[in-house]
């Protein structure tokens, strides 16, 4: 009984204590003008200078880029008198992407098929790459009066769906090299 006394007054001391806290924290704040009260403001005694101190890194943040080495490729084109051509790049275009696009678009972004031929209702375009063929299937679409991708279909390897993306990056990138 003695003992429920003591650990009942020790938890009214307990939250005593952080009321008195709490209402001296919001003394230092003045909520109608956004700022510290003057007394909050007040400069404090001056301590030893903090020590510099590295910012955090965020582990979820993606691991820094190495940024073109330019200096190295100018010095080249001098000593050389040649200048590399620049690689152009094309952001990863993920398979099930293709669905839905219309000829131009598909064509913008893959290159010219190797062939298309007319099944109807259909219009198959057809890429081809010395180890896979991609397929698109394209049907008219009513409501917007034009023919889209509605059948992707990828030939040629284990069907993985990573085989796959290789598939159209490799047909993706020899596109490119040609145009």
């Amino acid at each position: 009984m003695l003992r429920a006394k003591a650990l009942a007054s020790r938890a009214q001391a307990l939250v005593l204590l952080l009321s008195l806290g709490l209402l001296l924290a919001a003394c230092a704040f003045n909520p109608r003008a956004g700022e510290r009260s003057a007394a909050a403001a007040a400069p404090r005694p001056a301590s030893k200078p903090a020590e510099a101190v590295e910012p955090a890194v965020d582990p979820r943040a993606a691991p820094p880029q190495d940024k073109p080495k330019k200096p190295e490729a100018a010095a080249l084109a001098r000593r050389t008198g040649v200048r590399p051509e620049p690689k152009p790049e094309r952001p990863p275009l993920p398979l099930k992407s293709l669905i839905g696009l219309d000829q131009n678009a598909a064509s913008t972004l893959i290159g010219p098929p190797s062939t298309v031929a007319e099944q109807p209702p259909a219009i198959v375009w057809v890429y081809r790459d010395p180890s896979c063929a991609l397929r698109l299937n394209f049907f008219f679409e009513v409501q917007q009066k034009s023919y889209r991708v509605l059948t992707v279909k990828v030939e040629g390897t284990d069907g993985s769906e990573l085989a796959q993306q290789a598939c159209l990056d490799t047909i993706r990138g020899s596109k490119l090299t040609q145009n």
